[in-house]
């Protein structure tokens, strides 16, 4: 498993254990903005998740004002894939 699916599972694990998901599909949807199945499909692949996708899990935890450091995280996370796609 890639290192930013890590880091999801990591973050969906803190939401489900602080009782603001049920699931891994809760998450895909609501934290994610993506299909039910989508976190799952990553991981089969080994793919990394979108920018659309790590960009709104940002939104949501800020707008919950949840998980400052793992924000942070993400935060680098997307500039870092932004300025690859630049070089491209």
């Amino acid at each position: 498993m890639n290192d930013e699916l890590k880091l999801l599972y990591e973050i969906a694990d803190g939401l489900k254990a602080e009782k603001f998901i049920k699931s891994y599909r809760n998450f895909s949807l609501n934290y994610l903005n993506k299909c039910s199945p989508y976190l799952s499909v990553l991981k089969y692949l080994n793919k990394k998740p979108s920018l659309r996708a790590l960009s709104f899990l940002l939104y949501r935890l800020n707008v919950q004002k949840i998980y400052p450091e793992i924000q942070t995280q993400l935060h680098l996370l997307i500039k870092n894939k932004l300025c690859q796609k630049d070089l491209i």
